[in-house]
């Protein structure tokens, strides 16, 4: 799962623009830390499959 994460994460927002640290946002910062990102996701995925089969689901 950690594979797919980083393919569907571009370094590019979808206007082609480059991502960039927000050095004044502290949360921003701690947010968009990959690992943290990959928990968030593995735990969306845990409470989702409670509900719905996953199989058809794309992320």
């Amino acid at each position: 799962m950690q594979t797919l994460f980083k393919e569907v994460t571009p370094k590019r927002y979808a206007n082609g623009n480059e991502m960039k640290e927000n050095s004044s946002n502290v949360l921003d910062q701690y947010f968009t830390k990959p690992s943290v990102a990959l928990k968030c996701f593995q735990k969306a995925c845990e409470v989702i499959k409670k509900y719905e089969n996953l199989d058809g689901f794309i992320f």
